[in-house]
């Protein structure tokens, strides 16, 4: 007797299974999931296989992005070294001139020289 009780709610669940696989409006939802699922791994399966498409492009790019960047270095080196020499022929230019104004400036009033050599120095 106690096998029976204990088999008891396993048939009931059996039998509402079956008779609820015979529902056709559950029938068509399970039809749904399925074909939503079989989409879904379908995306993913071709997501995978254009991985390495992916991957290749990328790689593509960045060797690019890396051959553009070498040359901007070399250039701004260049532009640099430009820079430099300029400013270096610009200050032996000018000295001269920075040396009058300076003088100029000492020379005028000896009791403003300590206000305005903070001014020169600046």
């Amino acid at each position: 007797m106690t096998r029976i009780r204990a088999l008891g709610p396993g048939v009931i669940v059996l039998v509402v299974t079956l008779i609820g696989c015979e529902n056709p409006a559950l029938q068509q939802r399970f039809n749904r999931r399925q074909a939503n699922l079989r989409r879904t791994v379908d995306a993913l399966a071709q997501n995978e296989a254009s991985r390495m498409d992916k991957l290749g492009a990328t790689l593509d790019a960045f060797a690019l992005q890396h051959e553009r960047d070498v040359a901007n270095t070399r250039r701004s080196a260049v532009r640099f070294q430009r820079w430099l020499e300029d400013d270096v022929e610009r200050w032996n230019r000018l000295q001269p001139v920075y040396r009058q104004r300076i003088a100029e400036e000492l020379a005028g009033d000896r009791d403003s020289i300590e206000q305005k050599l903070p001014e020169i120095v600046e």
